[in-house]
């Protein structure tokens, strides 16, 4: 009987699931971020509001409640189950949300049909994911690098920040820590694609920038967008950028940006 128990019990205790990181912490870390990104949502005029809920899958998902006035970014609690998730992985996940109505263009459009009615635009003034994660690393990351600590000895990674901006160690592990994160959570879905390595460079060239709905870079260009943000130290109007000597640059990665598409 006490074997039967103890095996019970190993059973038990084998199919228990602990949080990759407490809710609790990361509904902190959340709401800090949140107060830095208010301002630049007031001088767009939104209001963005967050929501933590039971959704049976794992991931953060954004939306319009009042179209191009009050957006709405919820988290499913199943996120924080997630093996790689931490408080970096969260930090750029939230980031990337935000950027969807912060990000500005390009904006998602409607996929052609060939219909002679034309599809109502649920996502009408949300900037496409990878724009997002463009956002994510250029304007939100060093917003909030003070609610991380990072320290590392990594040469590669020390050598890669040298003359890039000081929230550059903080962000890169916090981008490692997301796209790992991505990776777990679409193997979820059945959909299997990963990154070779944060520095690697996709060789796709799209012929048209991604801008529909739910279209995704594929896992290496997503982290190129947000390695390559690294190196942007002002934002132009135009979404080019300003690089530590003042240079205009096009950072975003022709794997999904095509410009004048």
């Amino acid at each position: 009987m006490l074997k039967k128990l103890i095996i019970l019990f190993i059973l038990i205790q084998g199919h228990q699931v602990f949080a990759a990181v407490e809710k609790q912490q990361a509904v902190d870390l959340i709401s800090k971020i949140s107060s830095v990104m208010k301002p630049l949502a007031d001088n767009q005029d939104l209001e963005i509001k967050i929501e933590f809920k039971s959704m049976n899958n794992p991931g953060a998902f954004s939306k319009w409640e009042k179209r191009k006035k009050i957006g709405l970014i919820t988290f499913s609690d199943e996120l924080f189950y997630v093996e790689n998730v931490d408080l970096y992985a969260v930090a750029m996940i939230a980031c990337h949300e935000y950027g969807h109505f912060l990000g500005g263009a390009p904006y998602v459009e409607v996929m052609p049909t060939g219909s002679i009615f034309t599809a109502r635009n649920k996502f009408e003034k949300m900037s496409v994911e990878g724009q997002a994660d463009f956002f994510a690393s250029t304007i939100c990351a060093p917003l909030v690098e003070s609610f991380l600590t990072e320290t590392t000895d990594d040469p590669i990674l020390l050598s890669f920040c040298e003359g890039k901006r000081s929230d550059c160690l903080t962000t890169i592990n916090a981008i490692r820590s997301a796209a790992d994160s991505f990776v777990e959570i679409l193997a979820g879905y059945n959909y299997h694609d990963t990154y070779t390595s944060l520095f690697d460079v996709s060789r796709f060239q799209t012929d048209r920038t991604l801008n529909y709905a739910g279209e995704y870079p594929t896992m290496q260009c997503r982290v190129q967008t947000m390695v390559q943000g690294l190196s942007c130290f002002e934002i132009l109007e135009d979404g080019t950028c300003l690089n530590e000597i003042g240079q205009t640059i096009e950072l975003r990665p022709k794997c999904w940006f095509k410009e004048n598409r």
